[in-house]
């Protein structure tokens, strides 16, 4: 029972981190948009 509890609290974290680098990505691009729109 331990293991499987440590397993699931694991990849919950894993995809916790996921979306937060997902949505970093987006924002992350999103900015660059902007900027080359601008200088274009």
């Amino acid at each position: 029972m331990a293991r499987t509890t440590f397993a699931t609290a694991m990849a919950e974290e894993m995809i916790k981190e996921l979306k937060k680098l997902i949505v970093d990505h987006t924002l992350l691009m999103r900015m660059i948009r902007k900027l080359v729109k601008k200088t274009i």
